[in-house]
Parts: structure tokens; C-alpha cells; sequence
């Protein structure tokens, strides 16, 4: 599986979801992950927890293509591509089974920016590429997304049920290389990790 974060706009929680998905993944799967982000952040946040995922950066799209062509069918790639519109990036959500595009509803800027990543990704051949809405960085008392969902409704996506709330723990244990999976005190965070690894898995 090809499961693949992504965004047009940066800051919206790419870095920090594939850490922790590829974390709740690693219990039951082999996952190597793919930093094509500018900051490579996944890249250095894997060096500082001792390298437990094998990390590429291809630097290109052949090396993207021979990335994907060399990796077995037991292996799920998580990739995590920068905020900006390239070849690679198009290239990478063109082959990917899912992408998952992380939105904090009530940011306008977000909203706003997924309507570029939209009109990006209908110019792409994309048959069999799944897209998926997740709400990310939802706060605690939220309860009601109707209005949201109107705001980005499309028929190329699909609104996940599954959702992320604000919650320090994700960017606490990330900043020491960790995961929420790391500590016994963080289910609700891993109980929110693994149903969205459960509904994806699903879809």
C-alpha cells in the first residue's frame, strides 16, 4: 500500500500524521516511509529516534518510479510531500492508493488552499487513487462538521469519519523522536491513529 499525506498549503499536519500513522502501522506491518518534504522533517525526526524506519528522498521522479517499482507488496510506503505543486509531487499522489488530505476545518486558509489542491489534482490521472478528507487538529468541544463538510465537498473525495484532535501529546513525543505509541498514557491519541488505520484499510 502507497498511503501518501498531502497538501498544497504547509503547517497543516502532513509531518505529524505520517509519524505517527507509520508508527501505528509498524505493529502489524513493514512500513518505510518517503520524505519529500523541503523541511525533511520525517528524515531528521527518524535520526533522532534512532533510525526505526527506513527513510528515502528521492530527488527526482525516476528515482520515485524505481523507489515504488523496487518495493515488495508486504511494504506500505507512507509519503509525506511538501506544500508546494511539482512533477514529483503530482507524480507521487498519481501513484499512490490513498491520499489523505488533512484539513483544520474552521482555518480558513486551509479551506481556502485545499480549493488549489483540487483544481491540481483534476488535471492528474488518478483512476484508481483514493482521496480522503480528514479533519486534523479538531478541538475538543467540536462535535458538529455539517457546515464544514459542505465546504469541501467534491465528488473525487471522501470525508473520513475517523478524526484528529488538538492534542500536545502528537507534537510532545514527535519533538523526542517518539510516538504516541511510545507511552501508556496517550490512548486516546493511539485509539485515534488506529481507526483511522482501521477506516483506511476499509475503504
Amino acid at each position: 500500500m502507497i498511503l501518501t499525506l498531502a497538501h498544497t498549503k504547509g503547517g497543516v499536519g502532513k509531518s505529524t500524521l505520517a509519524w505517527h500513522i507509520a508508527h501505528g502501522l509498524k505493529q502489524t506491518d513493514k512500513v518505510e516511509i518517503v520524505d519529500m518534504d523541503f523541511n525533511q522533517t520525517l528524515y531528521y525526526i527518524n535520526r533522532i529516534a534512532g533510525s526505526p524506519f527506513t527513510v528515502h528522498q528521492p530527488r527526482n521522479v525516476a528515482e520515485l518510479y524505481d523507489l515504488i517499482s523496487r518495493t515488495t507488496h508486504d511494504v506500505t510506503l507512507i509519503m509525506d510531500i511538501g506544500g508546494f505543486d511539482s512533477d514529483l509531487n503530482r507524480a507521487a499522489i498519481r501513484h499512490s492508493d490513498h491520499v489523505i488530505i488533512p484539513i483544520t476545518p474552521d482555518r480558513v486558509t486551509e479551506v481556502l488552499g485545499f480549493r488549489t489542491f483540487d483544481a491540481i489534482l483534476s488535471e492528474l490521472d488518478t483512476i484508481d487513487t483514493k482521496f480522503h478528507i480528514l479533519f486534523n487538529n479538531i478541538h475538543a468541544s467540536t462535535r458538529n462538521f455539517d457546515k464544514f463538510k459542505k465546504a469541501v465537498k467534491g465528488e473525487r473525495f471522501t470525508i473520513l469519519k475517523s478524526a484528529i484532535r488538538s492534542r500536545k501529546i502528537y507534537y510532545s513525543t514527535m519533538g523526542n523522536g517518539q510516538s504516541v505509541f511510545d507511552s501508556i498514557g496517550n490512548v486516546s491519541a493511539q485509539t485515534e491513529i488506529m481507526e483511522l488505520i482501521d477506516e483506511l484499510r476499509r475503504a
